[in-house]
């Protein structure tokens, strides 16, 4: 389903968890958001198999990490200088430090046509 990054939260991904488990027969839910833009440049993770970078959309940014996607990078970076890109991600909560974030593991991306 298409959602804005704003209806992202805590609490919607607290209710997703109602869902699991998940697997074979009862996958994951996958969400998008369209035109959203990056934040800064992506990153590469210290193993550089990762890419993680910021996705906005109005006034609302989350985290995103995208496992093995290396060779998306410069892709990403592209995106990220020139335009907006719809994403379907997989959204989680993150627990570091002592503090608890909304996280957006990403499933696909493409530039957006907004």
């Amino acid at each position: 389903d298409q959602v804005s990054l704003e209806q992202v939260t805590h609490k919607l991904i607290t209710e997703l968890a109602l869902f699991e488990p998940c697997g074979a027969g009862n996958p994951r839910p996958t969400l998008a958001a369209c035109g959203v833009t990056i934040v800064g440049s992506p990153k590469l993770t210290s193993n550089e198999r990762h890419v993680s970078f910021f996705a906005r959309q109005k006034k609302i940014a989350h985290r995103v990490i995208a496992y093995d996607c290396a060779e998306h990078f410069n892709t990403l970076c592209d995106f990220g200088r020139n335009g907006a890109l719809d994403i379907a991600f997989r959204p989680k909560l993150n627990s570091y430090q002592g503090s608890t974030n909304v996280e957006l593991v990403l499933e696909a991306f493409r530039r957006s046509e907004t």
